[in-house]
């Protein structure tokens, strides 16, 4: 029971996704990638409703549904085009949704669907729609090239283990 209520540090699990975003980008130094989490909380307001709300998240205990929030910037001179950025769900947080429109998901960090697109084989043969807990990572792709000196963002949801 004592373990339902473990605390997990999200500054730990922010610094694994900054070191493997960043690492995907050794060869194109003028991108920048820097993640953060924020977590939803029920807050009462003055009229006794309760609001949903994003705060920065510092602790999350197993259930809090997490936001996934990666920002990237060209600090370059040049447009920066053909742009896929992945990360990986990160270990203690299994995916829920995207929350951001484009995204892709996957099992296994190399093969990428929409996730209503995204179908397990199993060894018997037999397939199956993707489970959010099989899903290992998530990419955004560019569109359009990033013109220097601008930034975006993507986001997706994660359940605290």
């Amino acid at each position: 029971m004592a373990a339902l209520f473990r605390q997990v540090p999200i500054a730990a699990i922010a610094m694994a996704i900054a070191a493997i975003s960043a690492s995907a980008f050794a060869g194109a130094p003028p991108l920048q990638i820097d993640s953060h989490f924020t977590v939803e909380r029920r807050v009462a307001r003055a009229d006794g409703s309760v609001q949903l709300v994003e705060v920065p998240a510092t602790r999350a205990v197993p259930g809090d549904l997490v936001n996934v929030v990666v920002e990237y910037r060209n600090n370059g001179t040049s447009p920066l085009a053909n742009l896929a950025v992945s990360n990986p769900v990160p270990h203690g947080l299994v995916f829920k949704s995207v929350g951001t429109s484009g995204l892709e998901v996957s099992i296994d960090g190399a093969r990428f669907a929409p996730p209503a697109q995204l179908v397990v084989t199993s060894a018997n043969g037999t397939s199956h729609a993707a489970r959010a807990d099989e899903i290992k990572a998530v990419r955004f792709t560019l569109t359009r090239p990033l013109p220097p000196h601008q930034a975006g963002r993507f986001a997706f949801k994660a359940i605290v283990q």
